[in-house]
């Protein structure tokens, strides 16, 4: 995969899986297998996010830097970014969004979902508790955990490593993925940050190393 398509710049990897989602082929494939393998099995599979351009991630990461977007701790509580220093802002941040050209959902290999029959009429808002032990989304989260490998799909984010949070609704595709993370290089991910005037960047540059062992580089394998 070339730099431009895993940066999230380049949507040639992709095809379509709705008129909303995109995948890498193989991903898309494994994905709607393990849709049938849920609805044989009496549960339905939604898609709350798939591929997600460089764009697209730097629109959430500016308005969460500049305070336009709210950004929450690990309680769910929103924290006040005029407080904290640009350092203490990025930290905040990437607990739970990635910064631009980091994204896994830049690969087409990695999704968010959940099961709208579950959720009924509540909205969903995407947070742990959703799919903890009497949360809507745990008998879905039962099932991933039980049948998700035989798809080569597997949970990045399934335990707190320190850097990222939890995240029971993000899978990731090993196949592509592991694709990526082979070639995927860190100067390329600073270049493109500097060149989109990414807000936050002479402190993300100057800390990048961090940045990169602590939220980056990090999953669960």
């Amino acid at each position: 995969m070339q730099a431009s398509q895993w940066l999230g710049l380049d949507e040639r990897h992709l095809t379509a899986v709705d008129d909303r989602h995109f995948l890498h082929p193989e991903t898309k494939q494994a994905w709607l297998s393990m849709v049938q393998a849920a609805a044989d099995d009496g549960l339905q599979l939604d898609l709350v996010s798939s591929y997600r351009s460089f764009a697209r991630q730097q629109l959430i990461w500016d308005g969460k830097f500049s305070g336009q977007r709210p950004v929450l701790d690990d309680q769910n509580r929103i924290i006040e970014l005029n407080k904290l220093s640009d350092w203490q802002k990025i930290q905040a941040i990437m607990r739970f969004s990635a910064l631009p050209g980091t994204s896994r959902h830049h690969w087409g290999s990695d999704l968010d979902l959940f099961s709208k029959p579950l959720q009924g009429n509540t909205p969903l808002q995407l947070v742990a508790s959703e799919y903890q032990a009497g949360g809507p989304q745990w008998p879905l989260y039962q099932w991933l955990i039980a049948n998700a490998h035989r798809f080569d799909f597997f949970f990045p984010y399934a335990k707190d490593l320190g850097g990222v949070a939890c995240e029971p609704w993000h899978l990731s595709h090993l196949p592509v993925a592991n694709k990526v993370e082979q070639v995927r290089k860190p100067e390329r991910i600073i270049a493109a940050i500097q060149q989109a005037n990414v807000l936050g960047q002479e402190c993300i540059q100057e800390n990048f190393d961090t940045l990169y062992h602590r939220f980056i580089s990090p999953i669960s394998r």
